[in-house]
Order: C-alpha cells, then structure tokens, then sequence
C-alpha cells in the first residue's frame, strides 16, 4: 500500500497539471487558437463513455457473468459505425437553433415546450443523478484500497476534499461564461487527457497479466480448462441471451442520449468532419479498453481473490506486480473514469435544470426578475447542489443493491427519450403532446419496473411487491408484468418502456394537430439537411425601409436583461452580423424576419429556447404595423393568384417535394458524372507517365495532355454546379472556425506555384508588414475561395505574375483580415465589372491565347461563401492590359479582436 501523505501528493500534482493544461487551452482559445479542434480530441473525448462503473465493472461483470459485459461495447461500436449521421444532424440544429442541452433540443423540436423541457430534465436529474454516487464510490473505494485504510486515513475528511476538488473543477471550467452553447475547450481536453490514462492504465495491468503474471494467452486458456470449477463458475454466470442483446440496445442509444454524451458529442462540437473520424476511432478505443478483461477477471479468479471483489481486480491483480507506479497508475486511470463522468454529466444536467426550470420560473414570476443577472452563479449553485446529491445518496446507499445496478437502470432511463429525439428528427408528424406523453409513460413504466425493484431489493420498500404484487395482484409484479416470466427483467422492463413510450408517441401524434408555428419548426429541423428554413419565408423581394439602428437598441435591451452592458452590444452585433445585414441602415420586412431568428437563437444558448420565445413575445422586433405588413404580404400573395389559404399550404408542399426531386436528381446525375471522369483522368495520367520523354510518341502524348486537362475541367465544373445547387437549396453548411490565414495562403502558394512557373509567371506572397491576427470562418471554404481568384489570376494573365499582401483593415461592422490579390493580367472591361459576381458570368478575353472558359460559377460562389463567412469580397481596381486587384476581407476572431482593441 501507499503512504496517505504521498497519494495525497500524487493526486494533488495530478489535478494542478490537469489545472494547468487546462487553464492554457482556455487562454489559447481566447486568443483565437482552439486546441481541441481535433478530430482525436474529439474521439477521446466521447471516450467519456467508459466510466468508472466500466473501468472497474467490466471485470466484476466478466468475473460474474462472463461475456454480458461486451454488449455494453458492441451497442455502441454499431450506434457509431451506422449512426453517425444523426449526430451530424443534431450538431447542425445545435448551431442553428443554440441548443444546449438534449432537454434544450427536446423542447426546441416540440414547439419551443416548457413541458417538454421539463420533463426530459426530471428524467436526466432522476435517473442520472445517482449514477453520479457510483462514481464517488469508485474514488472512494479505490482511494481506501490505496491507502490499506489504516491509522491516519480519515475517509470522511478524504471524501470531502475530493468532493472540493470536483466542484472547483467544474465551475472553472464548466461555467465560465453564461451561455451554454459556448464551448468549454478546457474542460474537453482534460477529458481527452483522462481518458488516454485510463486506456494506458488499462493495457498496462492487461499487459502485466497476459505476458509477465502468465505465459500468455494460451497460457490463461490452459489454466482455465485444468480448473473445473472456474469453468463451472464462469459457464452458471453466462448471461441469457435477452439479456446480452438488452445491454447491445441500451448501450447503442446511451452513447449519444446520455447527457454527458450528447454534450460532448453535439454541444461541444467544433468540425462536423470529426464526426466521421469518431465514427471508427471511437469504437477502435472501446476494443482496446476491453481486450484484456477477460485475462484480468481470470486472473482474479485464478490468484484466489473473493469473486466479491471482483469490481477491484484491477487493482489487486496490479498490486501483484510489486510496482507502485502501475498501481498508482490504475489508480489515477479510475479516477480520471469517474472525475471525468461527474464533471460533465453536472455541466450537462445542471443547463438543463437552468433552461428549463430556473429561468422559466424567473421569467413568470415577476418579483425574480432580479436574478436574470445572477444566471451564472445561480448555475454555480445548482451544480454545487447536484454534486452534493450524488455524494449523499452514496452515503445513504453504501453497499446496496441499488447502487450496484444504477448504471443499467440509469441507461434503461435515457433510452426514454429514444422515441422523442428519433422521431423528432425524421418524423414531421411528432408533436409536443406526443412527446410529452410518450415520456411520461415511458418515465412512469420505467419507475415502476426497473427502478422499483431496485428499491425493493435495497430494503427500502416491501419484498411483498416484488414476489406478490402490488395488493396481492400477480400480474403485476414489476419484474414480471402481465405474467411475463420467459425473459429477464432487465429485458421484459425495456420491452414495456418502449412500446409505451413509441406507442404513446406516435399514436396521440397521429391523433392531435400541431400548431402552424410547431409545423414551421418540425419542418425545418426535419429537413435541415436539405435547408428547409428558407421555405416558409415570403420569396417576394420587400422594399428596405425599417431602421437597423432602431431594431438594435431592441436586442441591446434583450440581452442586457442577462448580460454587462459591453456583452449585450457584442451579442446584439452578433446577431445583426449572422442576418447578413451589417453595415446597412434601413433593412426589409424579410431581413427583419432572420435578424429576430438571429435573435432568438443566440439567446436560446443563454436562457433556453421556450424563455427566448417568450422574451422575444413580449421584446419583439416588430412594430403592430410591421406585424401587419407582414400579414398583408402573405394575404396579398393568396389573393394575387386567387386561391385559398389551403390550397396555397399545398402549393407550397408540392414546390418543396418538387425543388426535393431536383436537388436529389443533380446529387445522383453529378455523382454519376464524376464516378467515369475521374477514371479518365486517372488513366490519361497513367498512360502520360508511361509515354513522356518518347519522341515517337508526341501526338499521343498531346492527346492524352488534352483529356487530361479536359476531364479536370469538367469536374471543377461538376463541382461548381454541387455548390450553386446547395447555395440555392439552403443545404450549405459554413462551420465556423479559428484560423491563420497566412498560414493558409502560404500553403495554398506552395500548390499553385507549379501552375504559375509552368507559365513562367511569377507568384509571391508579400511578407505581411504586422503581426496578422487570426481570423474566424470556414477554412475550406476559405481555401476555396483564395484558390479561385488565385486560379483565375494565374489563368488570364500571360506576362509578369501574381502578387497577395495580406493585411488589417477596420471597417464600420468590425475587425477585418483583408487579402489582397493582385495580377498584371488583361484586366476586365468596365462593361463586365457589374455582372463580375453573377452566375453565369465570364469574362471574355478574346485577346488571349487561350480559348478555355470556365463555368461562369466560380466568383459567384466565392462571393456567396465569403459573405456566408461575414466577409466580402470584390473588385479593387482593374485596368485593360495591365491587371486587376481583387480583395477578400475575413473577420478577425473574437477574442483577437478585443485583444487588438485593448492593446491600442
């Protein structure tokens, strides 16, 4: 054993290195560099999902039931592998929508609920919470084993001060800012960290057992087969295989449903791209964290330890090694398992507690009106509150049964809002009423069969419930409803959840009618991938008369109801910015519809999404006449072609299925045309390398030259039509990131400089005269963008180069990064210089030698993605015969900005 003074050292430099990391990823992040922008930060961080309860469980389970415990691996290794795309869905509404929280998403989809919202919260807060006591157990338990629990080890002073630490911890790094749709970049990487030490923790003890405790795995086989009684032992343990398939179910939907899970996974998303890595590098850690349990469980067994203490066989097949530091290294591995687990999964419930709860209460009864500026201790506090819950039901619970079995019932509680979330997402027909519903039947079956019994078998209610029934009736036995007997209770408790639950769903969906408001949302939120926003604003063009300056002072006011006076203008700029209307003074009817959306949305991260709708009803953006012009507009539109408000709903559903088959139809027939050029170009490379420097061939070799050239042609221009396709169908995403520009410039220099030498040009990037600040947008949109004026340039001039300066600029919405490209090319007639950014617009240049043409899409995309990005772009100066300069402005990042500002 350890000495009490070294552990509590140990552990002490443990936290203060992960205090450390931590503190620097969040001041690199306001500098404008986010370190967890990974896709393997990410991955690592979704590894959360391997807790304490399965750091030290997993063995407990194999010793005890032999392979039971790999259905809570495969269920999600299939959920990722297949599901993938459901987590890109739900981190597209995220960051449309400012959802927070699965609660925050829950009451958003079903009409902006409160009841929906609260709801998924009870659920959270009663089935989650105490799985948090389990996690206490584990560093409890493992911290007396380290410690011999001899003279000098005071468990309750102990318990407290990492009860201390873990609060600390997540108010630091959970709660920094209000809004919770802000990322915690801090918090995420000290769970990656942990969770490669848990990983390392546990091949390190399965490595020490397979190849130095034994001689291997066939070494643990044969000692296996000669000990009959560990044979019969480990064959009376085998699961049923309901049951095994039970945990495959539960465990496939807890991966994304628990919050800790959804949090990580959606909220703290940064590159929808990571997904895709996730989707196999994630299940690659689930195999690695259990491909030694089996030799430790055995080896358990074998040493003689009490199968009782199975659930630390970890720890004492490591001690066996006579090497503290790999005990000391299990050690920290089950701490990080469950420090990790409690940390988020508090972040997580305690915004949906404050979004769906608090603030609604605040903002109905009026005398509480005081507290919306003390959100953000008021979430210190309700965190506090819940950590100190799960502490004290694990006093309260010791060695029951019920603590041993919270983690399965806590995923069987979670599985509740199955119906809700899936069903929410694909299914336009589900409605509020069938959400709620649904949830309280499947919440109430949930109670009465899985949490009930464990109740019983604590102690702590009647056994005469478990084996008679409630008065005396049979039938209905928790662990045996309807006379159920066939099946175990785990199994018969997820079968009658469910059918429950989806049944209620579906049925009073299909028997109740949405509201036009909820079917707005259904619709957009069904059909995000496809942009369906966009469909249900007037398409007429609306004359610009509404003053912007007017509508700011609206939001300012909103959002200083929460936040400093200097916080609400940045967000109200925010807003004006992401309704693409900055820089104007007068905007339309339909400008003010998306700068309210904006409004809402961003507010939605801060108090929820049904208090920002409220706030919004009684703050709204729109003057009565306003108001009434817009219903003028829709009336008028009906009247004008003459038919009912029925019959033009249909019309409308008829253009979207319509706009839907086009959009399908370019995806495949692209696609089609792709697949074939590509082996084109692919084989007039091939056959170009076999027939270069042979004189005999030059006309072979100048045909291949021009299939090759030709077919790259063709699908620059395949790709031109995708993105005009997706820019007109709203289907684009522009994911925000932080980046060097400069950086990106010179990597893109370095391509295209073989395209430019190849026709004795030159291409330069000036050395920028400043330090250039780093900017926020799309980094491959961005690098689309460059590339195509760079491209361009080099295409159309024949003599000299191509020089970029890049450079600052402050323009009157902001901080700007400007590029400036400029080419001692033909230069553009003054009669083509107002069509330069239009579709199917190209610049004639009959004077050069070179017939090739291109789409006439690519300064029309580059200029729809730039000003996608809140930036712009155009045309500097150009003259005929001597060149043109085109520039490109990109925001400065955020906290760059504020810290240019501050420095002046």
């Amino acid at each position: 054993m350890v000495n009490l003074t070294t552990i509590i050292g140990i552990l002490a430099a443990y936290f203060v290195a992960l205090f450390a990391i931590a503190v620097y990823v969040e001041r690199k992040y306001e500098q404008g560099k986010n370190l967890t922008n990974n896709a393997i930060i990410y991955t690592l961080s979704l590894a959360i999902y391997a807790t304490a309860w399965t750091f030290y469980g997993n063995v407990g389970l194999a010793a005890t039931t032999s392979y039971a415990f790999l259905g809570i691996y495969i269920g999600p290794t299939l959920a990722m592998l297949f599901g993938w795309p459901v987590i890109r869905k739900l981190v597209k509404i995220k960051n449309e929508y400012g959802v927070a929280s699965i609660s925050g998403f829950l009451s958003t989809r079903y009409d902006r609920s409160y009841g929906v919202g609260v709801i998924a919260t009870l659920i959270a807060l009663i089935g989650i919470t105490p799985y948090f006591s389990l996690q206490f157990k584990a560093i409890f338990q493992s911290f007396s084993f380290m410690v011999g629990g001899g003279a000098g080890f005071d468990s309750g002073f102990i318990r407290l001060i990492m009860l201390g630490m873990i609060i600390i911890f997540t108010i630091a790094f959970g709660f920094r800012k209000l809004e919770q749709t802000e990322r915690h970049p801090g918090m995420v990487m000290v769970v990656a960290i942990q969770s490669v030490i848990k990983l390392v923790a546990f091949l390190a003890v399965g490595v020490f057992v397979t190849f130095f405790l034994f001689n291997g795995p066939f070494d643990i086989l044969a000692q296996v087969q000669a000990n009959p009684e560990l044979l019969e032992a480990v064959n009376a343990g085998k699961p049923e295989y309901s049951l095994f398939l039970s945990y495959i179910i539960i465990s496939m939907f807890a991966i994304l449903l628990l919050p800790r899970q959804f949090h990580l996974a959606v909220v703290e998303n940064s590159d929808e791209r990571h997904i895709r890595t996730a989707a196999w590098a994630l299940p690659a850690y689930l195999f690695l964290i259990t491909a030694f349990v089996f030799p430790i469980a055995i080896a358990g067994i074998l040493k003689g330890y009490d199968i009782a203490l199975a659930d630390i066989f970890i720890l004492l097949v490591s001690a066996m090694a006579e090497n503290t530091w790999l005990t000391m290294l299990v050690f920290l591995g089950g701490i990080s398992a469950a420090f990790s687990m409690i940390m988020v999964s508090t972040v997580a419930i305690t915004t949906m507690v404050a979004n769906n709860v608090l603030v609604p209460v605040i903002e109905k009864i009026s005398i509480l009106g005081f507290l919306r500026k003390w959100l953000l201790q008021l979430r210190w506090l309700i965190a506090v509150l819940i950590l100190s819950l799960g502490y004290v039901f694990e006093i309260l619970t010791g060695e029951s049964y019920i603590l041993v079995k919270i983690g399965i019932i806590s995923f069987v509680a979670v599985l509740q809002f199955a119906p809700a979330v899936i069903g929410g997402l694909y299914w336009e027909r589900g409605n509020r009423i069938g959400a709620i519903v649904g949830l309280i039947g499947g919440f109430a079956v949930w109670g009465y069969t899985s949490l009930m019994p464990a109740f019983i078998r604590s102690g702590w209610m009647p056994e005469s419930l478990l084996l008679e029934g409630p008065f005396g009736v049979g039938f209905l036995r928790p662990e045996n409803l309807f006379g159920v007997t066939t099946i175990d209770p785990l199994s018969m408790s997820i079968i009658f959840t469910v059918l429950v639950n989806v049944g209620l769903y579906v049925l009073v969906s299909l028997a109740t009618k949405q509201s036009e408001d909820e079917q707005r949302i259904a619709y957009n939120i069904v059909n995000i991938i496809r942009g369906g926003k966009k469909a249900f604003l007037p398409i007429i063009a609306q004359k610009e008369y509404i003053e912007l300056e007017a509508k700011r002072k609206i939001i300012v006011a909103v959002f200083g109801k929460y936040l400093s006076e200097e916080e609400a203008q940045k967000e109200a700029n925010e807003c004006i910015r992401k309704a693409k209307v900055e820089g104007k003074k007068v905007i339309s009817i339909n400008a003010l519809i998306d700068l309210e959306n904006s409004v809402e949305n961003i507010l939605a991260g801060f108090i929820g999404s049904p208090a920002a709708r409220d706030v919004l009803e009684k703050e709204s953006l729109f003057s009565p006449e306003e108001a009434a012009q817009l219903s003028n507009i829709y009336t008028q539109m009906a009247s004008d072609i003459k038919i009912t408000p029925e019959e033009f709903a249909q019309k409308i559903a008829e253009q979207k299925m319509l706009a839907e088959s086009k959009n399908n139809f370019m995806a495949i027939a692209s696609h089609e045309m792709r697949t074939p050029l590509t082996v084109i170009r692919g084989n007039a490379e091939l056959m170009l390398q076999d027939t270069e420097n042979k004189p005999e061939n030059a006309d072979t070799i100048k045909s291949l030259t021009a299939i090759q050239r030709n077919s790259v042609r063709l699908i620059d221009i395949i790709h031109d039509f995708i993105d005009v396709m997706q820019l007109e169908g709203n289907t684009i995403t522009v994911e925000k990131e932080t980046f060097d520009l400069v950086q990106l410039t010179k990597e893109i220099v370095a391509d295209l400089s073989p395209v430019a030498a190849k026709k004795k040009l030159f291409l330069k990037l000036e050395e920028p005269q400043a330090s250039i600040p780093m900017i926020i947008a799309d980094s491959e949109k961005t690098r689309q963008v460059v590339v195509n004026i760079i491209g361009n340039a080099i295409h159309y001039t024949e003599k000299g180069g191509v020089t970029i300066l890049i450079s600052t600029t402050k323009e009157a919405n902001g901080d700007f990064v400007q590029l400036s490209i400029t080419d001692t090319g033909a230069g553009i007639a003054p009669e083509s210089r107002a069509t330069l950014f239009q579709k199917f617009s190209t610049v004639q240049k009959t004077f050069l030698h070179t017939k090739e043409y291109g789409s006439g899409l690519g300064l029309y995309i580059a200029k729809t993605f730039t000003e996608a990005m809140g930036g712009s772009i155009r045309l500097e100066k150009s003259i005929v015969n001597e060149g043109s300069t085109f520039t490109i402005l990109l925001p400065v990042a955020p906290m760059e900005a504020e810290g240019k500002s501050e420095g002046k």
